[in-house]
């Protein structure tokens, strides 16, 4: 689910600028500001069309409804709304190829059931992140793994890329993202398996 807003900012010179930005709750990630003079639909759409294309990067899909995971979600659904506080930008590392399934072919409209993930790489992976002992929880959110570490610090972000994930965050000293796919909650399952 996205966020988006306008804030305005006064210059000293008593000039004022609104900036609209763009938030993927699921991923706390910004993936789009701009500032303008105006608060306008056009300016709006502006910084839409930059979140989508960031948010085309950082997937590798070419059309975002193939990243709607295991739920039907219509093209004019709503989504309910989000509690959770937008949380700063963070580095992000996307890559095209995967040892974790790859999304279906099926249309967006469509429920799919993804394939578990092989349980060497769910080995790789807990490895990665610390091992047992460094997880605190494993949240899922659509096609992202949210998952609480004791210390981020250890994260082997390099092994993590070798896995061939979508993308990585760590947005915190004691927060992983993980852009998975659609196998998003079959490896949250695995995961929690693992650590159990």
């Amino acid at each position: 689910m996205w966020q988006t807003d306008f804030s305005e900012f006064e210059t000293t010179g008593g000039g004022i600028w609104r900036i609209c930005a763009v938030i993927d709750y699921a991923a706390k990630y910004c993936l789009a500001v701009t500032v303008t003079p105006t608060s306008r639909g056009p300016d709006a759409l502006a910084c839409l069309h930059k979140a989508v294309a960031e948010a085309t990067r950082l997937t590798g899909l070419a059309d975002l409804r193939e990243d709607r995971d295991t739920m039907a979600v219509p093209n004019a659904a709503v989504a309910p709304a989000s509690t959770s506080a937008a949380a700063p930008n963070a580095a992000v590392a996307a890559s095209s190829t995967s040892a974790l399934p790859a999304p279906s072919n099926t249309p967006a409209d469509t429920p799919t059931a993804s394939e578990p993930p092989n349980a060497g790489a769910i080995q790789t992976l807990l490895a990665a992140l610390g091992g047992r002992t460094n997880i605190r929880s494993v949240d899922v959110a659509a096609s992202r793994l949210r998952i609480g570490v004791v210390k981020a610090s250890v994260v082997d972000a390099t092994a993590i890329r070798s896995l061939g994930l979508r993308g990585l965050a760590i947005p915190s000293s004691e927060c992983v993202h993980l852009i998975v796919g659609p196998a998003a909650a079959a490896t949250s399952v695995s995961l929690r398996q693992l650590i159990a």
